[in-house]
């Protein structure tokens, strides 16, 4: 996913993720700049401020844990 950042936000996303056998799910976030608010998880919080403007890319893996 990417996001097209101003000086000063902070973004806000909501992932929906569904596990045919409700087994626990585990996520993993990748960023390259700024940092998670309150960690990785189905809602990210990613603080933008002091980023230069421009395209920012978040990576985020979620497995079931088989």
């Amino acid at each position: 996913m990417s996001l097209e950042s101003l000086r000063g936000e902070i973004a806000g996303f909501s992932l929906v993720v569904t596990d045919a056998d409700h087994d626990p799910l585990q996520y993993e976030c990748t960023i390259e700049v700024g940092k998670l608010l309150g960690g990785c998880g189905p809602s990210i919080s990613w603080d933008l401020k002091n980023v230069v403007r421009g395209t920012q890319k978040i990576s985020v893996k979620v497995r079931d844990g088989h």
